[in-house]
C-alpha cells in the first residue's frame, strides 16, 4: 500500500460501517413507527406475524452490528492514534449522533415490545418473542 493509504482506509471504512448501520437503525424506526401506528395493541395473528418480521429483522442486524463493532473499534482506534484530536473529534463527531440515534430506537422498541395483548395465547407467543428480541443474539421464531 502507499504510504497513507492505510488513513484514507480507515476513515472511509469507519464512515462507510456507520452510515450503513445509521440507514439499518433509520428502517428499523421506520417500520417499528409504522407498526406502532397501525397496531396500538397485539390485536391478532396478523399483527403478531408482522411483528415477529420486525423483530427477525432487528435481531439480525444487531448480529451485523456486533461484528462491524470490532471493526469500527479498530478504525476508530487508527484514526485517534495518527490523527490526534482531529481523529478523536471525527470518531465523537459520528458517534455521539449515533448514541442518541439508539437511544430513541431503544425506546420505540420498548413501546412495541410492551402492547397490550388481550388473547391469552397470543400473549405468551408475543411475550416469548419480545423476550427472545432482547435476550437472544440470533430469532429462534
Amino acid at each position: 500500500m502507499v504510504p497513507g493509504s492505510i488513513d484514507i482506509v480507515a476513515v472511509l471504512g469507519f464512515l462507510g460501517i456507520h452510515a450503513a448501520l445509521a440507514m439499518a437503525v433509520a428502517r428499523s424506526r421506520r417500520d417499528l413507527e409504522a407498526f406502532l401506528g397501525v397496531h396500538p395493541s397485539m390485536q391478532d395473528a396478523q399483527c403478531l406475524t408482522e411483528f415477529k418480521r420486525i423483530a427477525r429483522w432487528n435481531m439480525r442486524m444487531a448480529a451485523c452490528f456486533l461484528a462491524l463493532a470490532f471493526v469500527s473499534i479498530a478504525f476508530a482506534i487508527h484514526l485517534a492514534h495518527e490523527f490526534g484530536p482531529a481523529g478523536v473529534a471525527l470518531v465523537l463527531a459520528v458517534n455521539v449522533p449515533g448514541y442518541y440515534m439508539a437511544q430513541r430506537m431503544k425506546a420505540i422498541e420498548l413501546r412495541a415490545r410492551s402492547l397490550d395483548c388481550n388473547d391469552a395465547a397470543l400473549r405468551d407467543e408475543y411475550g416469548r418473542i419480545a423476550t427472545s428480541w432482547v435476550k437472544k443474539l440470533w430469532p429462534d421464531f
